[in-house]
């Protein structure tokens, strides 16, 4: 064991000192493997209550009332995979927004700005032209700028809804109007990401 010890003291790669602190806490650490017994509902109750307390920390900000359902996945990028390879509806978004549904499918088409959204080339915001059979992703706070904007201040959006909240917990508290026809709902919590949807 000694001499383990002196090739890794010696070995530049391992640079990170291990500190009486840190080595208490190794030591001490409770580890679970997160294995669950089947049939006593053990794994469905944790997740019920990591739901109820993602729900509570956004209640702030968005209301997720009208969206009973609740699935976890790997990040962002994973509940937008999962909605670019389910849907078959042509889709839309906005001037400026997250690029990687564009990449992984057929690309949305852009619509007209709302006021206060970033604009290509400098352009001023003109009024929004959405098709009302398409779904119009957007994201709130804004991939464009990071601001957050509300995309009914010129009325009611027909168009169903995907809203992309991925960045509400980088930002100040606000409230987020949510559109009447919002099919799904993006939000981050650390790694862990929920995607509620409506019947």
């Amino acid at each position: 064991m000694n001499q383990i010890k002196e090739i890794l003291k010696n070995n530049k790669f391992v640079d990170v000192p291990l500190t009486d602190e840190v080595k208490q806490l190794l030591n001490n650490q409770a580890a679970s493997y997160g294995y669950y017994a089947r049939g006593i509902g053990q794994a469905t109750h944790e997740l019920d209550m990591l739901e109820q307390d993602h729900r509570k920390w956004v209640s702030e900000i968005i209301d997720l009332s009208d969206f009973p359902h609740c699935y976890f996945t790997q990040g962002t990028t994973d509940a937008i995979h999962h909605w670019r390879m389910t849907e078959t509806r042509p889709w839309q978004k906005f001037e400026g927004e997250y690029q990687y549904m564009d990449m992984i499918g057929p690309e949305g088409t852009v619509c007209c700005d709302v006021p206060g959204q970033y604009m290509k080339n400098g352009r001023s915001a003109i009024s929004a032209v959405i098709d009302k059979d398409k779904p119009l992703y957007i994201s709130i706070p804004s991939a464009a700028d990071g601001n957050f904007f509300n995309p009914q201040e010129r009325g009611p959006i027909e168009a169903p809804v995907i809203l992309d909240c991925t960045y509400i917990g980088a930002t100040d508290i606000q409230k987020i109007d949510v559109p009447k026809n919002t099919e799904q709902v993006f939000l981050v919590f650390q790694k862990d990401l929920v995607w509620s949807v409506k019947d």
